[in-house]
């Protein structure tokens, strides 16, 4: 209130000191755009706070419905090395190990032979799948033809309304101001759903250890 009556008395001011009437109408019409800025930007301000709440409220259900215990909606998909677009229906009634990874993660790439040596040895019994969080379609095909990949390999393309580019998903809560969420992907990771769809285990060990082994068999087993 105050910066308003200091604005008036600017206005005031200016008038009964002014002897050229077009001077005052261009004072008061400065002053006055730079009052409509001030209330645009304010409102701006508000409502992108909204947005952003918005946004992040839907994630979560998003990420809620891809929690372990769920099962994977037969909308998601994939797009191959072709272009052409793969559901998850089609990898149904077996075993699915998602290795998710992006071009020049160097973690991911060193665990790719590990991942590819279970893949050839469990074939018949598991369908081992990797899965690229890159950000773009051509960036994939980048990272798939330099590391030669034999695993069936697909593109998540990199959008919330895919739940498995969402699987991948972590939220992340910032140390130097915990009201303060973010998502990002988390890779590598690797991810299991069960012949029924179910996402049964969403931080599977790195293949290349010997947990990876323990824990691969005993779900195997079941």
């Amino acid at each position: 209130m105050k910066a308003k009556n200091h604005l008036i008395y600017i206005v005031l001011f200016k008038y009964l000191n002014s002897r050229d009437k077009s001077q005052l109408k261009f004072i008061i019409s400065t002053k006055l755009i730079a009052v409509i800025m001030m209330f645009t930007v304010a409102t701006c301000a508000r409502a992108q706070n909204r947005t952003t709440s918005e946004q992040l409220n839907d994630l979560a259900k998003k990420l809620e419905q891809v929690k372990e215990g769920s099962i994977l909606s037969d909308r998601s998909w994939l797009i191959n090395n072709n272009k052409d677009t793969i559901y998850f229906k089609e990898f149904e009634n077996k075993w699915v190990l998602i290795d998710f990874w992006s071009t020049g993660c160097i973690p991911c790439i060193k665990e790719f032979p590990y991942i590819e040596a279970f893949y050839k040895k469990h074939k018949s019994r598991i369908q081992v799948i990797g899965v690229s969080v890159d950000t773009n379609y051509k960036r994939f095909i980048k990272g798939y033809k330099k590391y030669n990949l034999e695993i069936p390999n697909f593109f998540a393309g990199g959008t919330l309304t895919n739940p498995f580019y969402v699987l991948n998903l972590k939220k992340y809560i910032k140390k130097e101001n915990k009201e303060l969420i973010s998502y990002g992907t988390f890779i590598p990771n690797y991810v299991l759903i069960s012949p029924k769809g179910i996402i049964v285990d969403k931080n599977i060990p790195k293949p290349s250890s010997l947990e990876f082994s323990i824990t691969m068999n005993k779900y195997l087993s079941q």
